[in-house]
Order: C-alpha cells, then sequence, then structure tokens
C-alpha cells in the first residue's frame, strides 16, 4: 500500500538525517566534507549496480537525462547539507531541507495537473511562516542564509527529478537511475576534489561504518521515493516524508545533542506538521 511505503520511507529518511548529523561531528573542513561526500556517493553507485538484475538494464534518453540532472543536484546537495550542519544547528538545517518540498510540489500543481485548492496555498504560508520564526529565533548571519537558501533550492530540485523520473520513464529501470544519478554526482565531486588540489582524507573506523549506513539509506530512499512518485502526487510524498522528518529530527536533536529548543522553535514544528497535513488532504 502507497501509505505504508510512505511510513517506510519516512523512518528511513529520520535514519538518514540522523547519520548525517553524527557525520558531520567527525568531518571538519570542506576537503574533507567533499571527500566523504565522494566516498559515499561511489558507495551508492555501486550499491546501485548490484541492483540492476533486479530492477532490470532499460532506460530512455529522457530517463539518462533526468538521472543525470539527478545527479548534478545530488552534489550539490550532499555538500551543503554536511556544510550546513556544521555551520547550524540541526533543526534550522532540516527545516530548509523541509521547504524545498515546495520545487516539486509546486512543479506538480503547474505542469502536472495535481489537486490544488485554498487550503494547499495556505500550506505554504504556513510553512514560510515556521521559516521565518526559525530565523528570527537564530538570527543567522546573511551568509548562512545564504547556504541554508541554496541546499534548499538543490534539494528541492533533487526531489523534482525523483518525482519526474516516474512520470516520464514509468516502466524504466529505476536502479539504473540511481547508477546514473550518482555516478554523476561522483564524478563532479571528484572533479571538484582535483580542482582544489585536495587529497582524500582515510576514513577512520566510525566514519566507514557512517559510510555503509549512509550509503544503504541513501539509495533506499532514493528508489522509495521514485516508486512513491508514480502511485501518489508529489504534493503528498515529498511534504509528508520531509515535513514529518522535520519534527521527528528537532525532538532527537534535543535528546542525543542537547540542542536547546525555544517555545517558538515548538510552534514552528507543530507549523510545519500542519503544512503536511494540509498538503496530504
Amino acid at each position: 500500500m502507497p501509505y505504508a511505503g510512505l511510513l517506510i520511507a519516512l523512518t528511513v529518511n529520520i535514519a538518514l538525517a540522523l547519520t548525517d548529523k553524527r557525520t558531520s561531528k567527525d568531518v571538519s573542513g570542506s576537503a574533507q566534507v567533499i571527500g566523504f561526500s565522494f566516498y559515499k556517493t561511489v558507495s551508492c553507485a555501486l550499491l546501485s549496480l548490484a541492483l540492476l538484475p533486479v530492477y532490470g538494464f532499460y532506460i530512455s534518453p529522457t530517463g539518462v537525462v533526468i538521472s543525470a540532472l539527478a545527479g548534478i543536484f545530488h552534489a550539490a546537495s550532499v555538500v551543503l547539507i554536511m556544510e550546513s550542519l556544521k555551520r547550524n544547528e540541526g533543526v534550522s538545517v532540516n527545516l530548509f531541507m523541509s521547504a524545498g518540498v515546495i520545487v516539486p510540489t509546486i512543479f506538480g500543481w503547474v505542469i502536472w495537473d495535481q489537486a490544488l485548492n485554498g487550503a494547499k496555498i495556505i500550506s505554504f504560508l504556513v510553512l514560510f511562516l515556521a521559516l521565518r520564526l526559525m530565523l528570527g529565533i537564530k538570527k543567522l548571519q546573511v551568509s548562512s542564509i545564504t547556504l541554508l537558501s541554496t541546499m534548499l533550492l538543490f534539494y528541492g530540485l533533487l526531489m523534482l527529478t525523483q518525482a519526474a523520473f516516474p512520470k516520464y520513464c514509468e516502466s524504466e529501470s529505476r536502479a539504473l537511475f540511481s547508477l546514473i544519478m550518482y555516478s554523476t554526482s561522483a564524478l563532479i565531486l571528484f572533479i571538484v576534489l582535483k580542482v582544489k588540489r585536495s587529497e582524500c582524507f582515510r576514513l577512520n573506523k566510525s566514519l566507514r561504518l557512517l559510510l555503509v549506513l549512509a550509503a544503504v539509506l541513501n539509495l533506499t530512499i532514493n528508489l522509495l521515493l521514485t516508486k512513491l512518485s508514480s502511485e501518489l502526487d508529489a504534493s503528498v510524498v515529498f511534504p509528508a516524508v520531509h515535513g514529518l522528518k522535520l519534527v521527528f529530527i528537532t525532538l532527537l536533536s534535543s535528546l542525543i545533542w542537547k540542542e536547546r529548543l525555544s517555545l517558538l522553535q515548538i510552534v514552528g514544528s507543530f507549523l510545519s506538521i500542519l503544512c503536511v497535513c494540509i498538503l496530504s488532504i
């Protein structure tokens, strides 16, 4: 059932967010951020390759283009997420990531003629209000706002490609989509490392375990989102999977990493839940 799939995808996404948060504490400097992202993306590509016999080998030229674009957006997203987590608390980062659902949702309304009503328009106002509350509390510098907003855009575009693939390439291999996406992303990250003349750092035991876990979770959520997008509207899938994740991450960040929550942060989180509920109607 699609809604059971949503619950599974939400659980996987929460686990991935916690893994990224934990990893950010062991990775320092932009070179190490990009290096770890490169290792993780290569691992995802290898896992995708192993799944080809299960999902098939066919993909159309349109599918290749969508997959390559997904790789470009993925490369930008993984680096921006790690950098954002190093400069900001997990609550702020995950709030902006959740706001990225704006991109596939609006695209679904405008291009794919998915359901749109006044309540869903109101939900966007609710989401922006939650963002405003967070920005007011954090008193973020311009550089932080710029970084988080850029992350929001690229993460939203990545969601868009995950929603677009099943729309235009319904019967094609999702494993091959993942393979091309992660391979493109890895190539971009490798070029960035070479341009920066950075050496890939060695992973300690803790980071190796986090790498394996992050790769499995990344590939799993990618496969789940492309499948769910073929069964439900993007305006339901992405707000549910990424929006509700915010609430759990907010609470877990407070419990695990002792990040303080103010009353307005709590209000902002519940406003985000309301936004997801409205979009899912």
